[in-house]
């Protein structure tokens, strides 16, 4: 008499490499888009610090001139903006907080207020102060 037993994969075993196979997909699927949304706010970070201390700079070396509202594209200081538009509002009418994520507001005397994150204080001797927004629901204010 034949030993009858066929060599091969159980239903269940087959079963059970299906379900890893899908666990490691959907994690996958749900880890990419915050790997993603994590290097594009450290690439904002990294833009504002660059736009501050180009800012900085060009106030350093124009007698302690802060750009003007009117052209802060122009100076010859200010072109390492990239895809960012960079505002100089000449008052505190602008957005507080920005939701914008391509959009960078430059305050000069200014502070960020520790209060509410994303917000700043009119008022501060020299402080130069960024708004934008990393997500559309989170606003960062860094001061230099």
């Amino acid at each position: 008499m034949k030993n009858s037993r066929a060599k091969g994969f159980t239903i269940v075993e087959v079963l059970f490499v299906l379900a890893i196979g899908g666990l490691i997909l959907m994690m996958i699927f749900y880890i990419t888009p915050a790997i993603i949304r994590w290097n594009n706010n450290n690439r904002r970070k990294a833009d504002v610090a660059a736009i501050l201390q180009a800012v900085s700079d060009y106030r350093l070396q124009n007698s302690g001139n802060f750009p003007s509202s009117s052209s802060p594209l122009t100076k010859p200081g200010l072109k390492i903006y990239k895809n960012r538009s960079v505002y100089v509002p000449a008052d505190s009418a602008d957005p507080n907080p920005v939701t914008d994520t391509n959009k960078v507001y430059i305050y000069n005397n200014a502070l960020c207020d520790t209060a509410n994150p994303g917000k700043y204080i009119p008022g501060g001797s020299r402080d130069i102060v960024a708004l934008y927004a990393l997500d559309p629901s989170i606003s960062q204010c860094r001061q230099l």
